[in-house]
């Protein structure tokens, strides 16, 4: 409730939700139900050998989402280029 409060006060349909399992099946299972129909996830931008050993949640994602998905690159990400 405070995740709400704070950061989706302006939205006022916007829902918080806390569920356990692997972020990116748990994500990919509830986006795209109910009324919502776009996920939006942001993304640290790792490459090369951290990307390889983190994965990519965001990227998987992707791929497996059954809606649409945008990808919003973090602060840290930008901070790269």
């Amino acid at each position: 409730e405070t995740l709400r409060s704070k950061r989706l006060s302006g939205l006022a349909s916007a829902k918080a939700t806390v569920e356990l399992g692997r972020p990116a099946d748990v994500i990919c299972e509830i986006g795209g139900t109910g009324r919502s129909n776009l996920i939006v996830i942001g993304t640290h931008g790792r490459s090369g050998l951290a990307h390889l050993v983190l994965g990519s949640v965001a990227e998987r994602v992707v791929r497996h989402a059954l809606c649409p998905v945008l990808v919003v690159p973090t602060g840290e990400s930008r901070k790269k280029k």
